[in-house]
């Protein structure tokens, strides 16, 4: 698969296969850095299973930022706990989902006498880290990379790829072209033989694993493997991911859920607090609150996006400096914001629509108006109205298990491979019940001639509140298999509604 693209990555991954075998052929310690969220997480195992099943090797160890004591990427931070795990004993550095803008970490390793591979997917800056070889790609995540360099050592086992395949869709890439390809055989392998720690969770969690598709990857595994990271230590989600005993992988699911579900809550709590009335009149939304949990930070600046339809930074304070999460929307890259503000950043990194950044707190009003004032220049006549593309009209007679099953064939959707939205028109509503651990999702019952249907709206916007039983309702939906007790029957997944 990797022949497809340019040599010059085919060559790197080639040179890093050199430099790894000569590591361990030596029995020098090889160290994995890697990154708290589910693309570093997933990339980090995929290389430690690579060394210490397939390879057999056992001088191999891992290390990954805490997001709240060390902050993103290999920092001076975690340079220090490498070098803490090597006891003045030479070693080769591995980092994967991150490395590409370290250059003066990577400089002091090398200056120690140590050997550097970096694998990353992240935007490069205008200078490189002065590593033995950089494995570098931005049409893939950091897994994906990370797989690479595991088929060159001989790992065929499909499970690693199921990894790659997660993270692809975690990480929102284009599905499109090799990462369509991947991510449709990750599935496939999944609803077969998916990695244990997948059977395990969804035996817990009460749903098949035959049934996996890009939905479980991006808000049901994902989710649960980002989570530790945001509010605990990511090295719980990294630890469930290599175990191989079923009691251990039942207990650290048992623990991961029960970090989703306060995460969930404490998400949903920090967006109760934003004042959204006066967050909207800007290009681009910038929110400040010394109080902020960092590990939330992501999900508040994409909640914000989903509300305002504009690019947002959701910053908190950390000492006498403050961290930020950006996301965006299309048409509109983040990084290039932040590279245009670096003057006041003291670190940043990130691709298109998703970056994180930090900078002394002093410099905040600065870096804030400096941010404001290159979006209003560069995006003056960019068009921030949320435009909802409808596939086609339908009546509610097709709408059935064939035409669920022929979109199928269209899957797997995601970004850039976008799954049909459909427009049905005059639907009674004949009921509505919130649903959810806190309510917070919303089941609604419509009739459309003699036909009933059931509608879901998740996290639904606060203009669900003013439906009520007997309205008459258009709708725009994506359709949804619900398989239950042997029972297939269709779900509406709500976009939009107008009464």
């Amino acid at each position: 698969m990797i022949s497809s693209f340019p040599n010059e990555l085919i060559s790197s991954v080639s040179k890093a296969k050199e430099i790894i075998l000569e590591a361990i052929s030596n029995n020098t310690l090889i160290i994995i850095h890697g990154d708290y969220d589910a693309d570093g997480v997933c990339a980090t195992a995929i290389l430690y299973l690579t060394l210490t099943k397939t390879l057999k090797y056992s001088n191999v160890t891992f290390v990954i930022p805490d997001r709240f004591e060390d902050g993103y990427g290999l920092s001076d931070k975690t340079l220090k706990k490498i070098l803490d795990l090597s006891f003045n004993q030479s070693f080769l550095l591995i980092t994967v989902d991150s490395g590409i803008t370290s250059i003066s970490q990577v400089e002091k390793i090398k200056e120690l006498g140590n050997q550097v591979i970096i694998t990353d997917h992240h935007h490069q800056g205008d200078l490189l880290p002065p590593a033995d070889v950089i494995v570098w790609s931005d049409e893939v995540v950091g897994s994906v990379i990370s797989w690479f360099v595991a088929l060159s050592l001989g790992n065929k086992d499909s499970q690693i790829m199921s990894l790659a395949g997660l993270a692809t869709v975690t990480d929102v890439f284009p599905i499109q072209g090799f990462n369509k390809v991947l991510v449709r055989k990750s599935l496939s392998l999944m609803k077969k033989n998916p990695p244990l720690f997948i059977k395990t969770m969804y035996r817990l969690i009460g749903r098949k694993f035959e049934d996996i598709g890009v939905y479980d990857l991006g808000f049901v595994i994902g989710p649960r493997i980002n989570s530790s990271g945001r509010i605990a230590s990511a090295d719980l989600s990294l630890s469930l991911l290599i175990a191989d005993e079923v009691s251990e992988i039942e207990r650290l699911v048992s623990d991961i859920n029960q970090i989703n579900q306060s995460r969930q809550e404490m998400t949903q709590e920090a967006f109760e607090k934003l004042d959204l009335s006066s967050l909207g009149s800007k290009k681009i939304i910038i929110y400040f609150s010394p109080d902020l949990n960092e590990g939330l930070l992501g999900l508040l600046a994409s909640k914000i996006v989903q509300n305002f339809h504009k690019p947002a930074f959701a910053i908190a304070k950390n000492g006498d400096y403050v961290k930020g999460s950006a996301r965006s929307i299309k048409g509109i890259d983040v990084v290039d914001i932040l590279k245009n503000s670096s003057d006041f950043l003291t670190s940043f990194g990130g691709h298109t629509m998703a970056g994180g950044f930090s900078l002394r707190e002093s410099d905040l009003d600065l870096f804030t108006s400096c941010v404001e004032k290159y979006v209003d220049s560069k995006y003056e006549n960019f068009s921030f109205e949320k435009l909802i593309l409808v596939d086609c009209e339908i009546n509610s007679q097709i709408i059935s298990i064939d035409l669920v099953n022929f979109l199928e064939k269209l899957e797997p959707f995601g970004n850039s491979n976008e799954e049909p939205v459909f427009l049905l028109k005059d639907l009674t509503i004949t009921e509505i019940k919130k649903i959810g651990t806190s309510g917070q999702h919303l089941s609604i019952f419509v009739k459309s001639d003699d036909k009933n249907f059931k509608c879901l709206a998740f996290n639904f916007d606060p203009k669900y509140e003013e439906l009520y039983l007997g309205q008459n309702i258009d709708i725009i939906f994506k359709t949804r298999k619900n398989i239950f007790n042997d029972r297939i029957n269709i779900d509406l997944l709500l976009v939009d509604f107008k009464t």
